[in-house]
């Protein structure tokens, strides 16, 4: 496809989602792992981390490329947890050191200056979302003040201009973007849910590095609100019983009384 290019990482910076790929794949791996205690999927994606880690780097006969949509970074880093090789953990910091100095440098993908010089949460929500993710976990895995403190500015950035009541980032359908500060439209709100998601995993990992209850209320008020609301409609839908009329070979959809789904919807807005 045009988007993968014509050879390995040629375009990853761009459209082709290689690194994409390998953050969900690991993320999954572990979770299959973790779960099960089973090593099968997990090995499958160890392989590709390796293959990552021993093509992309600053070494001789290595490539300077940092992933064009993130998610990579923070399953690195809980590969590492996982395996305690710490090769992972490198690989996640080479991804975000690099960030801004390579060809990408946009806002859109959180390239145009690099993370440590960042302050305000800019572009993509969910790329936005999935690498501050990352950065609070290298943060805490490496003690890094630096990180640290640019993790902060730009929470601290979120919370006070760019989150709406709901939970929700990303205020603008213009790139599934954030907005400027304070923008905060109500009938235009984008607050895509993937955004939401990332939005929950980042406030939980500085809920965890930190212990403090504003980390914690953006986290449930994210998840609730956000995340939790938008699996009503297929609550509703999923309600549906199958039943067949005496007589009849037609299958009749009975769904929840709507009392009982109000509820389950009120229970998620609390």
């Amino acid at each position: 496809h045009e988007w993968a290019g014509s050879k390995r990482w040629e375009k990853v910076e761009d459209l082709s989602h290689e690194f994409y790929n390998l953050g969900h794949m690991v993320e999954g791996a572990v979770a299959h792992y973790q779960a099960t205690g089973q090593k099968n999927f997990l090995n499958i994606a160890i392989r590709y981390a390796d293959c990552v880690c021993r093509e992309i780097g600053d070494k001789p006969g290595q490539q300077v490329k940092v992933p064009g949509h993130q998610i990579a970074e923070m399953a690195l880093a809980k590969l590492y947890v996982v395996t305690g090789d710490k090769k992972y953990l490198d690989e996640a910091k080479f991804f975000l050191d690099k960030r801004g100095y390579t060809e990408r440098k946009d806002e859109y993908s959180q390239a145009h200056k690099p993370i440590l010089e960042q302050n305000e949460a800019v572009g993509h929500a969910v790329r936005a979302a999935y690498m501050y993710s990352g950065i609070a976990d290298v943060a805490a895995l490496t003690g890094d003040q630096e990180y640290i403190d640019a993790i902060d500015r730009i929470w601290e950035n979120v919370v006070t201009k760019k989150l709406y009541i709901t939970g929700g980032i990303g205020a603008t359908g213009s790139g599934e973007a954030f907005g400027k500060n304070y923008e905060l439209p109500n009938m235009s709100a984008y607050c895509e849910t993937c955004a939401a998601i990332g939005n929950v995993y980042w406030n939980y990992r500085l809920f965890t590095m930190y212990s403090n209850v504003p980390f914690i209320m953006a986290y449930c008020r994210g998840f609730l609100w956000t995340v939790g609301l938008s699996f009503i409609p297929i609550l509703w839908n999923l309600s549906a019983s199958i039943n067949v009329r005496p007589g009849s070979d037609v299958p009749v959809a009975r769904r929840m009384p709507a009392v009982l789904f109000l509820l389950f919807r009120d229970i998620f807005m609390l």
